[in-house]
């Protein structure tokens, strides 16, 4: 059970780190601490865990010496049972820390005072770490401080987590996954620490990739974060390896140390995700006049380096896009992303081949954004929609269409009468979701084809190119960065997407296929092309009819 304390800290962290603590699992992680120690352990893990963290965010926002002496001293005298007139929120949370870690050594809590002298010794370093600040240090100095960094904060954490550990395993499992945390954290923020001055780029690094901090670029980076990733995997190998060992001979305290454990690996699991991204972004379609093209298989390659799924990734993209539309729209209400003259004329098209069946009662619309294309192609149906962003989904629901919150790929219409989905005369796959979804294209199909009622009605649009066969099912990584200019953004990280270059016979061919796999037959019934749809490439909208297969 999560703590009232516990809720209040987490309201004082920023925002940037907070969204991060929920997006890889560290706030999953806290909680489970909570639920594992008990009373002023509890409570001393939370203040240890936070009140650093806050104070470091507000460091980083003004780059002030003078709060961490204020720290050490308000800590210190809190300890000693002295009573302290304190203005800011921070100081008081420092001063709660001193005060509980006193209760934990009246009580004969033997590592209270270690703890205490532990945070003093890691305030001490980050003075030292901010008089480097616009100084590049060479690798023997830059791990260094990094090493003290990491394994001071992961002795605050096992102190508590595993007050039995003896010293020596203790400080093993503290240096090991506290040096691959804080080089995890280094390379997850390299720009943004660079931007306030902190160069975690060694001497020797910054030559031999030929990087000009004066004139930072991602591209220039690149090369070398793939080669520092694999530097961090293999300390975090090592660290396993380790802890492996010490858990072996210290069976008492396992549950402890598996659950700092779980922590470090959160960075590493963030890590992960930011080194794929940059790799993604190295073949970017943004920088290149021609394509640069990806097979299935070397994507499947870069998964299993980094531990990352590109769909997961894609998800994001689209859900990224999808809040920063509903608040461009909020921002600007003439805006509307469905007004470009090539998807007016292919709306038109749409609705011409929709009225040729009168039957089609309801309709299933997957990914259908605010409702606005919705209601407009299909008017006079019962709607239905699935979408994944929140904001949008609010807007639909307002058109009076029903909304299941959800991804396309993997979920299915649900109701709280029929949770386990249904089926319906027409399900739509509209907005080119085909050529945009990559590699989750099969389970895309699968998916909605099984909401669709036999004798129902699928209808697709997708793009198709004209280039060589050679490239067929191949896929491009790329982004909006040059039509969309910084809109799109709105401040958060840049995702490349994916598209998958597909022929009419190749998207054809693909139904078919898939078709058979859920024991039925998608008979074209209607199709229409738009010719220079997206710069040289075409767009085709197409009408199929399901039909149950007869053996």
């Amino acid at each position: 059970m999560v703590t009232v304390l516990e809720k209040n800290l987490r309201k004082r962290i920023s925002k940037v780190r907070k969204l991060e603590m929920e997006k890889y699992g560290r706030i999953k992680s806290y909680d489970q601490v909570a639920n594992f120690l008990q009373g002023d352990r509890q409570t001393a893990f939370s203040l240890i865990n936070h009140v650093l963290s806050i104070i470091d965010d507000k460091i980083d926002e003004d780059g002030n010496k003078k709060q961490l002496e204020k720290a050490m001293s308000v800590l210190n005298q809190s300890f000693r049972g002295r009573k302290i007139l304190l203005q800011k929120n921070w100081e008081k949370d420092v001063a709660k820390l001193g005060r509980v870690l006193l209760k934990l050594h009246e009580s004969n809590y033997n590592n209270a005072t270690n703890i205490l002298n532990e945070i003093i010794k890691y305030w001490r370093i980050e003075k030292r770490n901010l008089n480097r600040k616009n100084k590049i240090l060479n690798s023997y100095n830059l791990d260094r401080l990094n090493l003290e960094i990491g394994k001071s904060v992961g002795l605050q954490f096992l102190y508590i987590l595993c007050p039995e550990l003896n010293m020596k395993a203790r400080e093993r499992v503290a240096s090991h996954y506290g040096f691959a945390i804080k080089l995890a954290d280094n390379l997850s923020d390299l720009n943004g620490d660079m931007e306030r001055g902190y160069i975690n780029i060694s001497k020797e690094n910054i030559k031999n990739y030929k990087i000009q901090i004066s004139n930072l670029s991602e591209k220039a980076l690149q090369l070398y974060i793939k080669k520092e990733y694999n530097r961090v995997r293999q300390f975090y190998k090592k660290s396993d390896l380790v802890t492996e060992k010490i858990l072996r001979q210290c069976p008492s305290q396992k549950k402890g140390i598996l659950l700092f454990q779980k922590i470090a690996h959160s960075w590493f699991k963030q890590v992960s995700e930011v080194a794929f991204i940059q790799e993604l972004r190295r073949i970017d379609i943004a920088n290149y006049s021609l394509p640069k093209f990806l097979s299935g298989k070397k994507i499947v390659e870069m998964e299993n380096f980094y531990g990352v799924s590109l769909s997961d990734i894609v998800a994001l993209s689209y859900k990224q896009e999808a809040i920063n539309t509903q608040v461009v729209r909020k921002r600007n209400f003439s805006y509307n992303p469905y007004s470009h003259e090539k998807t007016l004329q292919a709306n038109a098209k749409i609705k011409k081949i929709i009225s040729q069946y009168s039957e089609i009662k309801d309709v299933l619309d997957l990914g259908c954004d605010d409702g606005s294309k919705t209601v407009k192609l299909f008017k006079g149906k019962k709607l239905y929609g699935i979408e994944i962003a929140e904001l949008a989904a609010e807007d639909a629901r307002k058109k009076d269409i029903h909304i299941y919150i959800g991804s396309i790929v993997k979920d299915v219409y649900r109701d709280y009468r029929n949770p386990q989905g249904r089926q319906f005369n027409l399900v739509s796959l509209l907005g080119e979701m085909v050529n945009f979804i990559g590699l989750d294209i099969d389970d895309l199909l699968i998916n909605s084809i099984k909401q669709l009622k036999n004798k129902g009605y699928y209808l697709v649009s997708c793009m198709h190119t004209k280039l060589d066969k050679i490239h067929e099912g191949n896929y491009v990584v790329w982004s909006f960065t040059k039509s969309t200019k910084n809109k799109w953004f709105l401040g958060e990280k840049k995702i490349p997407r994916t598209f998958l270059f597909l022929s009419k016979r190749g998207l054809l061919n693909k139904i078919k296929k898939i078709a058979l796999t859920q024991n039925c037959h998608l008979i074209l019934k209607n199709e229409e092309i738009i010719e220079n749809y997206y710069e040289d490439m075409l767009l085709g909208i197409y009408i199929f009819q399901k039909h149950a297969y007869e053996k």
